[in-house]
Parts: C-alpha cells; sequence; structure tokens
C-alpha cells in the first residue's frame, strides 16, 4: 500500500487522475494513458487505492466529507477489500461514511461491516430498521395509492410480495401499475 504524502495539496493531477480513470473506466490518453499501461494488476491496484486515499484526503481537507454507500450487500470482495483500506480516514479525516445494507452475513459487503466494527469501534454507530409490520404495511399502500377500498386480493398480493421492507412495497405497487392492476381513472386509483 502507497501511503499519500502529509499534505493534500502535495499531489499532482497525474498522482490521481490515470489510476481512478482506469477505475471508472475512462478513456485515458497521453501520461495518464502510459502510466496507467505500465502497471501489472497488483501496482494498479496498490495505485488505484492510493489514489482513492488521496483525493479523500484532499476533497476531507477543503470541507467536511460525507461518503455514502448503499447496497454494501452487493458488492464484491474486491470493492470491499477497497473499501476496507479506507476506514482508517475516519479517524485522521473529516470524514463520515454511511453504508447502507441489508444484513446478509454471507456476503463481501457484511465482511466490510465487521471491518468497520473492529477498526472503529467507539466511533461507529449501527442503526437497524426492522421490518414493517403488516398495520403499517398496509398503512403505506393506503397512502401510497390513496385507495379507499383496495381490493383484500391486491392488498394480500402487495404485502406478501414486501415482506415489510417499504421500499418492495412501493417496487410491487409500482409494478401492479405497470401490469394494469391498478389504474388510475379520474384521478384516483383504481
Amino acid at each position: 500500500f502507497v501511503e499519500p504524502p502529509a499534505s493534500p495539496e502535495s499531489v499532482g493531477l497525474l498522482d490521481v487522475y490515470p489510476y481512478l480513470g482506469r477505475l471508472l473506466s475512462l478513456r485515458l490518453e497521453g501520461e495518464a494513458a502510459e502510466r496507467a499501461r505500465q502497471l501489472d494488476p497488483q501496482a494498479l491496484q496498490t495505485q488505484v487505492q492510493a489514489a482513492l486515499r488521496h483525493l479523500i484526503r484532499a476533497l476531507a481537507a477543503r470541507q467536511p466529507l460525507t461518503i455514502v454507500l448503499e447496497d454494501v450487500h452487493w458488492a464484491d470482495a474486491t470493492s470491499s477489500e477497497l473499501l476496507t483500506l479506507l476506514i482508517d480516514l475516519v479517524a485522521t479525516e473529516r470524514l463520515l461514511i454511511g453504508l447502507v445494507m441489508r444484513p446478509e452475513r454471507d456476503t463481501a459487503g457484511w465482511r466490510l461491516v465487521q471491518a468497520f466494527r473492529q477498526d472503529l469501534d467507539s466511533r461507529l454507530t449501527e442503526i437497524a430498521l426492522d421490518a414493517l409490520t403488516e398495520a403499517e404495511s398496509q398503512q403505506l399502500v393506503s397512502y401510497l395509492l390513496e385507495i379507499e377500498a383496495l381490493p383484500e386480493r391486491i392488498r394480500h398480493i402487495i404485502l406478501r410480495k414486501a415482506e415489510g421492507n417499504p421500499f418492495f412495497v412501493e417496487e410491487v405497487i409500482r409494478m401492479l401499475i405497470e401490469r394494469s392492476a391498478i389504474i388510475q381513472q379520474k384521478g384516483r386509483w383504481v
């Protein structure tokens, strides 16, 4: 691992751009392309890690920085490993990292959560959201659709498929609308 210089200002564009550009599949030209092309995969990975640290440190030096990563349960092992290498920056930089994920313990993303727990200890705050109860799910459906007399069959489909997840409630309703099981007439859902 290549540690960034003490001062983010001492980092040049070519210390960051070629490697983050490669990570993001940007078309590189000139010296940037040459720098990225010269490296074997392991050296490139090391440079990507260093470049990401440079970027985060520089941004956090300007103003407090918040990074929110959604759907971490879908992260692959390489991405989780890369993010694990950023944990120590939370202690030294004006940085807040938020991980949003389902509690799927057999994923690479969950290993990232475990690393955050281990390394951040008291600086870590976890917020676990419980599934909606059936009554709360029904209330959400009623709010979203504003149908006073939603047929029991449709209500049951929504609640069964959503399993108490508010996002899934919305997605199931969207699917039913797309399939014309729920339609709008005279400004109302029926």
